[in-house]
């Protein structure tokens, strides 16, 4: 009545897998594709367009979005930054990421020169504490925060300091 499945083989799948696709103008739409949904640097458009295309195709696709202006180096580390900034990610884990997703660093290096890192500190630790006097052990929990955030130790003291400057004279 009921077939035993197999879970070997993924369902639906064949034997064997399935060969890459050598038509440069399908890797071509599918760079696209992805380009539509969101910013991806080269080397992570590269990544994944090789799961279904062959080499020669995805070199080929890529240097006509390159050429066509779908693909931008600058356009994905501005987008990088920004997304990080939005989250309140310090510039730390922002080096991290593009690292891991291959972005150019000398262009994501000269995105984050324009930002106040220490603010952004201070508002990821409003944000996460509130307006309150926090004691000792509170404060090296705030700290840790802000390091696994991505933030100096520097920063991070510098926006506990600011904390607790306005908190003394919200008092007064």
């Amino acid at each position: 009545m009921w077939q035993k499945r197999s879970y070997g083989a993924k369902k639906g799948a064949s034997a064997k897998e399935k060969e890459p696709d050598a038509s440069a103008a399908n890797a071509l739409n599918y760079m696209v594709g992805l380009l539509a949904k969101r910013e991806h640097s080269q080397s992570e458009l590269e990544q994944k367009a090789l799961r279904h295309y062959t080499q020669e195709a995805v070199d080929e696709a890529l240097t006509k979005c390159v050429e066509n202006g779908y693909q931008s180096d600058e356009r994905y580390a501005e987008m990088l930054v920004r997304h990080m900034q939005f989250a309140l990610y310090g510039p730390n884990k922002l080096r991290y990421e593009a690292m891991r997703k291959g972005a150019d660093l000398s262009l994501v290096s000269d995105q984050i020169a324009e930002v106040d890192w220490d603010d952004l500190a201070y508002e990821a630790l409003v944000k996460k504490y509130s307006m309150i006097e926090l004691d000792y052990a509170q404060r090296n929990k705030a700290l840790a925060y802000l390091t696994r955030r991505g933030f100096s130790p520097a920063s991070s003291i510098k926006a506990l300091e600011r904390m607790k400057r306005e908190l003394s004279e919200d008092e007064y």
